[in-house]
């Protein structure tokens, strides 16, 4: 990789940005933004204090998207280095890096900055093209970052660098990652030791400033083939970053290959780092249904391994994606689950009300054609994308500039953004947005909901529920670590929209990690609609544990071994223990007090005609089979496994499921216990 050059425009920008206020604060209009550092699943400032960044993408400055300037579909042009190789073919070195310096100063400014500060947003997201700041030959020079960074901070705003296209190319898909690509970094071990330069270099330069909030490490990388390869390229670059930076935050995508396929951070020994992944409605259905039927999935994946959500990259601008109010329903729920965002994208050449992708756009002049157009015309075209020019997509402004709908958590109360909602296979559970306060509804019979909790010390501690109901005879039934604890009464509301508060019971636990899983007790059609629930230490005895069933799966299992490759598949219902490869073994610890014995019910899939699954219970055999093939991964079936002893006292029971299959065993949905 060429080493950073200063040359003349180096000097130009430093001295623009000493006119501006000196790199130090003399000219700061704002207080400059603290570090940011991730605590659990929140992204917190140095007192502490909760911080949700939102703002735009700003898509096409350090990395052209033909498409984005309307420069699309015009001979030879494929990327953004297609546009400056024809630039100097045609007029040459010098012309090109004149049109290149003609771009960048005038695409986003420092009156940019300000704008989105106005609208009450505190970040965004820099894609960034390897060379756009490395390579001479595209005007590559760090001196333009530079001055974003010394923007913001004086505007109070975060910038996540984004490296939107690798040394190399991390896909094949040249017009978002600068050049032309058939996915080389992941072909050729130089491309990857450039990359990890790249961004040491980066962390060595911004690892004292404080309004980066953090390096996103790599773009939509969806040609890697697997999510083992993509996380140790990932820690190679981790550890690169960490050599240099200990202070940022590192923004770790799934790749477009799964967000549930990320790794724990533990398990890599990776910490202050967020996890992200983006969003695109397909259609109108897709686009209005999902902020009730999709992101409490990925909700799931952040609870489950401790870290905060980042949704790097939406839209849902096009009216067959659902529009402004589908638009507008996404940035709510991300804000209700405490996500961070960062929509696609500042500007958009073009569109009209069916089809808008920025908040700025719709300029009337149009595009130069850049294989006939003088030297002239198409400088000026480039001079004419100051944002003054542009057009405000008037309703995003709109949506974006109103305050939160729904403030964030306090922590007193279990709510639905803190649970694994549990739907069934065929269930219906979903959260309902149209609410004063969201709720979750549409209960289905074998539907739970869960939450993690940590008792402080030994004691008594009580559960209940803040719920509406129109329903009679209604029952719920609550789980502790898998165990059923005790069945409860709820009586009939006569409103789905009245909410009352209800405590279920109280039952002793030791000091440490438990789960709590809530679901119907009864075969009513209908069951509650819960706002929030409660989890406290009281004084007094506990309830008599019921024990009538046990439900062991995905939300109950232990902490899995570092390197296994199993995982809970929370991107699915049911939330079934997937990657199973052969010989490899979940548990689960429980404690019954009273010994009987239970009905089994196993629910599995798995395209494997010959798998055997055997359940140990301390060690010892409890129950094995050789299961039927259900005809694929994600197609489940039950077996009955007869009657199980299980004695009194705690116990940790072993699942392991052997195949000749390479690929795996299957998917392992619960295993439910029922006492006979």
């Amino acid at each position: 990789m060429r080493k950073l050059t200063s040359g003349l425009l180096s000097i130009l920008l430093l001295s623009s940005v000493s006119s501006s206020g000196g790199w130090f604060g003399s000219g700061d209009k704002r207080p400059q933004p603290p570090f940011l550092h991730v605590e659990g699943t929140r992204i917190t400032d140095a007192n502490g204090n909760g911080v949700v960044l939102r703002g735009p993408n700003i898509g096409s400055w350090f990395l052209i998207e033909p498409w984005m300037l309307r420069l699309d579909g015009q001979h030879q042009i494929e990327s953004e280095k297609d546009i400056w190789d024809v630039m100097e073919k045609r007029f040459g070195r010098e012309a090109k890096l004149d049109l290149i310096r003609t771009h960048r100063g005038n695409f986003f400014t420092e009156e940019d900055v300000r704008r989105i500060a106005a609208l009450g947003l505190n970040c965004i997201r820099v894609p960034v093209w390897w060379r756009a700041v490395s390579d001479p030959e595209y005007g590559g020079d760090f001196a333009w970052l530079d001055q974003c960074v010394q923007w913001c901070r004086s505007h109070g705003l975060y910038i996540i660098i984004d490296l939107h296209g690798a040394p190399g190319g991390q896909s094949n898909e040249g017009r978002i990652l600068g050049e032309r690509s058939t996915g080389a970094l992941w072909k050729e071990a130089k491309y990857r030791q450039q990359t990890i330069e790249w961004w040491r270099e980066g962390a060595e330069r911004y690892r004292d400033e404080p309004a980066v909030a953090g390096y996103d490490l790599l773009n939509e990388a969806y040609t890697v083939g697997n999510m083992s390869t993509l996380a140790g390229f990932y820690d190679e670059l981790y550890k690169a970053i960490r050599a240099v930076d200990t202070h940022h935050i590192l923004f770790i995508e799934d790749g477009l290959l799964g967000f549930h396929l990320l790794p724990k951070p533990e398990d890599r020994g990776w910490d202050n780092v967020v996890y992200s992944f983006h969003y695109y409605p397909k259609d109108t259905a897709c686009g209005l249904n999902d902020p009730s039927e999709f992101f409490y999935r990925p909700n799931r994946i952040g609870l489950y391994n401790g870290v905060p959500v980042h949704v790097g990259e939406f839209n849902s601008m096009q009216i067959d994606r659902g529009g402004i109010s589908a638009f507008q329903r996404n940035r709510e729920v991300f804000d209700y689950f405490g996500w961070s965002w960062n929509f696609w994208s500042y500007k958009v050449l073009g569109g009209n009300r069916d089809y808008n992708w920025g908040l700025y756009g719709d300029n009337a002049n149009p595009p130069p054609n850049l294989n006939h157009d003088s030297l002239e015309e198409i400088r000026n075209w480039f001079e004419s994308l100051r944002t003054e020019s542009l057009n405000v997509n008037a309703a995003m402004q709109a949506v974006l500039a109103q305050p939160s709908r729904w403030p964030l958590d306090d922590g007193s109360r279990l709510t639905p953004a803190q649970a694994f909602l549990l739907p069934d296979q065929d269930g219906r559970l979903r959260l309902e947005w149209g609410r004063p306060v969201p709720n979750a509804g549409y209960w289905g019979p074998l539907d739970r909901m869960g939450w993690v909790v940590d008792a402080e010390e030994d004691g008594v501690y009580e559960f209940g529920i803040r719920y509406a109901n129109n329903s009679r005879d209604g029952r719920a039934r609550v789980w502790i670590d898998g165990v059923q604890a005790f069945d409860a009464e709820l009586a009939d509301g006569k409103s789905w929209i009245v909410y009352r508060e209800h405590p279920l019971g109280k039952f002793p636990l030791t000091a440490g990690r438990h789960t709590i899983a809530l679901g119907k007790a009864d075969a009513n059609d209908s069951f509650i609609n819960l706002q929030n629930a409660w989890f406290r230490k009281i004084h007094g005895p506990p309830a008599a544990a019921q024990e009538k069933s046990i439900w062991l799966d995905a939300f109950t299992v232990d902490p899995l071994p570092a390197g296994s490759p199993i995982r809970p598949e929370w991107l699915r219902n049911p939330a079934g223990l997937g990657c199973w490869i052969s010989g490899t073994e979940a548990a689960w610890k429980i404690e019954i007090r009273k010994g009987a014995p239970y009905r089994g019910t196993l629910k599995y899939a798995t395209p494997n005609e010959d798998s055997l699954l055997v359940i140990y219970i301390d060690g010892k055999p409890l129950f094995n089979s050789w299961l039927k093939g259900t005809g694929d991964w994600h197609t489940y079936t039950e077996l009955d496994m007869g009657l199980l002893d299980l004695p009194a006292g705690r116990h940790a029971i072993t699942v392991k499921w052997e195949t000749a299959n390479p690929e795996g065993a299957g998917n392992l949905g619960s295993i439910v216990l029922v006492q006979e």
